[in-house]
């Protein structure tokens, strides 16, 4: 196997390699087509590195079932990372702090009432372009299942696109607060050259690379 292969920069084929390890192994070419800017990152050899955004919801009062348009931590209605980049993984975690306080089983009771918590979410992407992947309340659990089925082929945000989430509580919650946490793990180019890079300027320096698209 030649370096051209591990690197993506061979020729274009729709391989096992591309349906097995998805963004990392795919041809620049390709990969171009869904990040131009991850693209560019890896033709160049840029470090991409390890990104975790959250999104945090605490429901503290029995008369309140909704936390409505809650963003990406240390975020207001703005994009949280300025730059291409690509999720890889989502996850969840529900607290109950004052539920079995103290309790040995605490742990397996936290657990199962994870699975089972009545907690309902949506999901949009704002920024350019905006859509909505879960456009309807849905249990969490189920959601975020789902959203994991598409993986490892990537789910690509450009630098202007954030995350916003509500959540909702189906049943009355059994302890308050409890606590919920939505965390997005990302891969995103170190260098600060990437940072507001536009589609167009990264497709550019893709050509000074020798990466061409098909044109059509």
């Amino acid at each position: 196997m030649d370096a051209s292969t591990v690197t993506g920069l061979a020729a274009p084929q729709a391989g096992v390699g591309e349906r097995m390890d998805g963004w990392r192994t795919m041809p620049i070419a390709r990969l171009a087509q869904l990040s131009p800017s991850i693209a560019l990152a890896v033709a160049r050899g840029d470090q991409l590195v390890p990104y975790i955004a959250n999104c945090k919801a605490s429901f503290t009062d029995p008369n309140v079932s909704s936390v409505l348009g809650v963003s990406m931590e240390g975020v207001n209605n703005g994009p949280p990372i300025v730059q291409a980049s690509v999720i890889d993984h989502i996850d969840y975690q529900i607290d109950q702090q004052n539920a079995f306080a103290g309790q040995t089983l605490k742990s397996l009771a936290d657990f199962f009432f994870g699975m089972q918590s009545g907690i309902e979410v949506n999901l949009d992407v704002f920024g350019a372009p905006n859509y909505s992947p879960l456009p309807f309340f849905t249990p969490i659990r189920s959601a975020v299942g789902f959203l994991k089925r598409a993986w490892p082929m990537g789910w690509f945000l450009r630098y202007n696109n954030g995350i916003k989430m509500d959540f909702n509580a189906s049943i009355p919650l059994p302890s308050l607060p409890v606590n919920v946490c939505v965390s997005f793990c990302m891969w995103t180019p170190a260098d600060a050259r990437y940072v507001r890079l536009t589609d167009r300027d990264a497709l550019a320096q893709l050509a000074e690379c020798g990466v061409t698209l098909p044109r059509c």
